[in-house]
This record gives C-alpha cells, structure tokens and sequence, in this order.
C-alpha cells in the first residue's frame, strides 16, 4: 500500500480583533492554505476509499471467517468418530452403533447423525442416537431407510458424524484434528 497523503498543518484561526488591514492578508494566505489542505483531503479521502478502507473491510471479513472455522473445526472433532459396529442400513429398527472414541458430543434423540462408510463415501445412512453416553462411546441409532444413499448393506467401516458437518470425507479425521488444534492456537 503506498504512504497515505500528509496533510498540510491547518494551523489557527485569525483573532477578530487584530488590525482589520492584518486580518485581511492573514486570512487571504489562511484561505490559499485552505485549498492546498482541501486537495490534500480528496487525494486522502480516495486512499482511504480506494485501498484503506477496502483492506480493513478484508481484514474484518478474514478474522470473520477464521473464527467460524475455528469454530466449526472445534464441533467437528466434537461431533466425529469412526465405528466398526455393524450396522443394516436398511433397518428403521433401533441398532448396536458404538464409537471407537470416547467423549464425544452426540445427545441422544435431539442431534442428526450421517453414517458415511469410510471405504466408499458416496454410501451414507442418516438417523439419529436414540440413546447415547458419551463417556463410554456406547449409543443405540434409530435410521431412516427412505434418506439413505449408495448401496444399501450390512456395513461396518463407518464415519459418524453430526448431520451439520456432512460434508467431512472419510480419511480426513487427522488432519481436520490438526487443523482444530492450530486454530485454536492461533486465536
């Protein structure tokens, strides 16, 4: 960004009650400086408006977005395990589905899950926990056949996430993790 435009000193006001004669010359020079600070403010107002402004305006949208990222990297970690319980993507009836992790978010028949089989993504089963402890990874998933994607099966390599965060790929646990944790160091 080029130095911003410097302005000429404005300096004071003539007093009222000097000689009139004085007053005169002083406020003839004081209105000749006027014009050179009035240029002076136009090409200061066109770099403000023109690269000043324009950069704090990104500098406002980038902090914007780092701390939803930030954010919504944290509730994916929250809100993310693998589970290699075996599960029949076409049963509405209530299943085993435990977590490989421990700790995680889930509540049980209030959050919207997605069953991504970790060996073919484009296979997705949604429902939700109807229960559900967080401490043990141990939860019981109601799903909904008629919302379900890909092949339907019998499968037990899944990723499980909130609906929310759907759009996590398989294999991307890691690093996603990793990415959460330098966020949040950063800010």
């Amino acid at each position: 960004m080029p130095p911003l435009q410097k302005l000429t000193p404005y300096g004071t006001a003539p007093s009222r009650s000097m000689d009139p004669d004085v007053y005169v010359e002083v406020m003839n020079a004081k209105m000749a400086n006027d014009t050179v600070v009035v240029g002076q403010m136009n090409i200061l107002v066109d770099q403000l408006d023109g690269t000043v402004i324009p950069a704090l305006e990104a500098a406002v949208d980038a902090a914007a977005v780092a701390e939803s990222t930030a954010a919504a990297a944290a509730a994916s970690t929250n809100y993310s395990a693998t589970s290699t319980s075996s599960i029949d993507m076409s049963s509405g009836a209530a299943q085993t589905l435990n977590l490989d992790q421990t700790g995680k978010g889930f509540a049980a028949s209030t959050d919207d899950i997605v069953l991504i089989r970790r060996s073919d993504a484009d296979t997705r089963a949604y429902g939700y926990f109807s229960a559900f402890t967080s401490g043990t990874g141990a939860g019981t998933a109601v799903l909904d056949p008629t919302r379900n994607k890909g092949v339907a099966g019998t499968y037990s390599d899944w990723l499980v996430v909130h609906a929310g965060l759907e759009t996590i790929r398989p294999g991307y646990e890691a690093e996603l993790k990793a990415f959460a944790i330098a966020v949040a160091v950063a800010l």
